[in-house]
């Protein structure tokens, strides 16, 4: 009884401590909600327009700190495929079984 007494309360020091950062967790969560939406709102609209003048020729500068240009054909569809399988991830993990 005492083993078992004893490694249920090792496992609610472990939620204890990961608890401290809940908070955290849920205002980027938010924070990356918001900056989904702005991405898409850009992909959406002018994502298209300025794509296909840039093809056109359109002089414009894309250098970036290092990560991929958003004008690039794929960069932000990925972000958007990424955030959904992370959503999904986060979903199977709160859902009842």
């Amino acid at each position: 009884m005492q083993e078992r007494i004893n490694e249920i309360q090792e496992l609610y020091r472990q939620w204890l401590k990961l608890n401290e950062n809940s908070e955290r967790i849920l205002d980027e969560l938010c924070q990356r909600q918001k900056i989904i939406k702005k991405l898409l709102a850009f992909y959406e609209s002018d994502y298209r327009k300025f794509y296909d003048a840039i093809d056109g020729g359109a002089s414009v500068d894309l250098t970036t700190k290092g990560e991929y240009s958003i004008m690039s054909e794929d960069a932000l569809w990925n972000v958007f495929v990424e955030e959904r399988e992370l959503y999904e991830e986060l979903e199977k993990l709160i859902s009842p079984d």
